[in-house]
């Protein structure tokens, strides 16, 4: 199907709801007007479409100001269609708002909180069909231990053709190998897509007590309808609060990750990277230091967030083969063996951080985005023996909580370390790096036992503490792990896409 301008395209925008969790959250503006990127949240929608498809707009009664219906009507070129405020679901404003819209047209669906990319000439040629909707599939970061989404089912003799959508639920525990609805859907005639909402709202086939248009399709399906599944190039939703932090976050470091470090001047980094790396093993079939980030080994990237100038590596044998085939520099400490645990690589290189004073302490899958002046300052005007980064969770750090070490804080004090776990709310996570006065400390850890967790690096500061050194704490602007397959998968998701985004670098 070829798209040409006058072709009777509309996209219907339904954003009567109140966004309750964003006023819960203490936001003040409008959720459908909420900057981001420049913009607000709507017009990424809106823009996904070409200016011919004509824009309609679902709104709650008294629910904006004039100046902001002015903005939809007169610079977003929206027509307004207003409906009673109500709690019952985008489909349920869409039943409200019918007469007001063109039925006897092709009607794109959309919600307001969600992003795409996707080539609208590539999609024109798909819309000979009664409906489509609009998936992604495979690796999502928001996803993860988490299905409460769309999913669809394809038919078994075509997987691109839908045989079902299911709300809020998906249809397998492998619900990233399912279609995924993003919340953008196609209907050739607008009326059929209009009855096949009445009747769900008829028969009151609510979800979550809402009404969805996902739903609808499965009325366009039983009713003979062809309809299609079409994956979009990127997405992704903005629709909570902590969805939107997060990507404001992965923003954060993506910019900090662009800026070329001029503060190479707070001592050396020692990296640790001697153990199996076991939890990687499903990522790729090499050792974990060299999984690749942005065309560098991982270790060598990591290593080059720090502000310092001087990188030495403890290496497992494994390792320091692969440096040496591969052209690049020598460990400081190559180590006869693989080591079971973080501990023990310490441990054995006693030797080498005996030598060493003023020094980063790290491993090949942690960096933190932070100040480095202020850092500088921290250490000057505290005088710590030892110095663990913190950090607070981001919403895949939570989910994976019981990966990550947490620590009490009082003050820039450090009162205990929980390993592989927290004691309350209030816990910082322990970042996978450490800054420390004296390498000689690590000569005194060889009684540390855990009959419940790995050994690792984490233990000696628990320690350390237990000797009464002064452990503080420094919290990291932003806090990035990518030793989990998930945290690796999540990093690539984000920082390969973000030249999707306009007006980002």
């Amino acid at each position: 199907m070829a798209i040409e301008e006058n072709n009777n395209f509309n996209i219907v925008v339904p954003m009567a709801g109140v966004g309750q969790r964003f006023v819960d959250a203490g936001y003040t503006t409008p959720k459908a007007l909420i900057p981001i990127l420049g913009k607000p949240m709507v017009q990424h929608t809106l823009d996904a479409f070409p200016e011919h498809v004509s824009r309609h707009l679902i709104i709650a009664e008294n629910a904006f100001s004039d100046e902001q219906l002015d903005f939809f009507k007169n610079i977003l070129n929206c027509n307004l269609v207003f409906v009673e405020p109500h709690k019952l679901g985008p489909a349920y404003s869409f039943h409200l708002a019918a007469g007001s819209l063109p039925l006897e047209q092709s009607i794109f669906v959309s919600y307001c909180d969600i992003f795409w990319t996707w080539d609208f000439d590539e999609i024109a040629t798909n819309l000979d069909q009664d409906g489509v909707i609009y998936t992604h599939r495979k690796f999502h970061p928001h996803l993860v231990n988490n299905n409460f989404s769309a999913f669809c089912r394809p038919r078994e003799d075509d997987a691109n053709q839908a045989a079902e959508i299911r709300e809020k639920q998906s249809f397998t525990d492998q619900w990233m190998e399912e279609p995924l609805s993003i919340g953008a859907f196609y209907a050739r005639r607008g009326h059929e897509l209009a009855d096949a909402i009445k009747n769900i709202v008829d028969s009151d086939d609510r979800t979550a007590n809402e009404f969805f248009p996902s739903v609808a399709f499965n009325q366009l399906i039983a009713n003979g309808g062809d309809v299609g599944l079409q994956d979009v190039d990127f997405f992704i939703h903005w629709g909570l609060p902590e969805q939107l932090d997060d990507f404001l976050r992965w923003k954060e470091i993506h910019e900090t990750d662009l800026r070329k470090r001029n503060d190479r001047n707070v001592g050396k980094n020692i990296v640790c990277m001697a153990g199996s790396g076991s939890r990687m093993k499903g990522v790729g079939d090499i050792p974990k230091p060299f999984l690749e980030i942005r065309g560098q080994p991982m270790y060598a990237y990591v290593a080059d967030q720090f502000p310092v100038r001087d990188v030495d590596l403890i290496t497992s044998p494994a390792v320091t083969n692969l440096l040496s085939e591969r052209g690049l520099p020598a460990p400081a400490l190559p180590l006869p063996r693989q080591t079971p645990d973080q501990l023990t690589t310490l441990r054995e290189a006693s030797s080498l951080l005996s030598r060493e004073q003023k020094f980063f302490l790290s491993s090949c899958d942690a960096y933190g985005c932070f100040n480095a002046e202020n850092f500088a300052k921290f250490l000057e005007i505290e005088d710590p023996d030892a110095v663990i980064f913190t950090f607070s969770p981001s919403l895949m750090q939570a989910k994976l909580a019981q990966h990550h070490t947490h620590v009490s804080v009082s003050g820039n004090r450090v009162t205990a370390v929980h390993i592989k776990s927290k004691s309350s709310p209030d816990d910082l996570g322990l970042g996978g790096f450490f800054w420390v006065r004296d390498g000689k400390y690590f000569g005194e850890i060889d009684n540390i036992t855990d009959d419940e967790n790995e050994l690792c690096a984490d233990h000696a500061f628990k320690e350390f503490i237990r000797q009464e050194r002064k452990v503080l704490h420094f919290l990291v602007d932003q806090y990035v792990h990518i030793g989990t397959p998930e945290e690796y998968l999540e990093f690539g998701f984000w920082l390969n896409h973000f030249d999707k985004f306009p007006g980002v670098r």
